[in-house]
């Protein structure tokens, strides 16, 4: 949108600050109890292991976002709201990670609704499972 509409402003993404056991820091928060606060770190430990995958080869996002869906689906404290794999620039869902994707899910547990998101960086496009592959 800063893009588009021509903002006279610098967009700087950074990466999300996390409480030591990689809960995402957020306001909200402070609504878990201890047993919810158990069932959200679902939600960062799938991105992470959706990361690794990616990381080692796993390209195709409909594979990356079936394995984030199982994870979070093994709490049924944990009501999902969305889980995308979407271009960083543009929002639009993505087929393929190599190009680079960020993965956002978002899910409620009891009344609190938590979001989070990792990005995957993109990979050289002649390069499979990091052994570079003819074009």
């Amino acid at each position: 949108m800063v893009h588009d509409l021509n903002f006279p402003t610098e967009l700087v993404v950074c990466p999300t600050v996390r409480e030591p056991d990689g809960l995402a820091l957020s306001s909200r928060n402070r609504y878990l109890s201890a047993a919810e606060r158990t069932h959200a770190l679902l939600l960062s430990q799938s991105l992470a292991s959706a990361s690794v995958m990616a990381t080692e080869g796993v390209h195709d996002a409909g594979r990356l976002k079936s394995s984030i869906l199982q994870h979070l689906k093994s709490s049924p404290a944990l009501e999902i709201d969305y889980v995308e794999i979407v271009d960083p620039a543009t929002l639009e869902s993505v087929s393929d990670v190599r190009g680079g994707a960020l993965i956002a899910v978002a899910a409620w547990i009891g009344k609190t609704r938590l979001i989070d998101n990792a990005l995957v960086p993109a990979t050289h496009p002649f390069q499979e499972n990091g052994v570079m592959i003819a074009s």
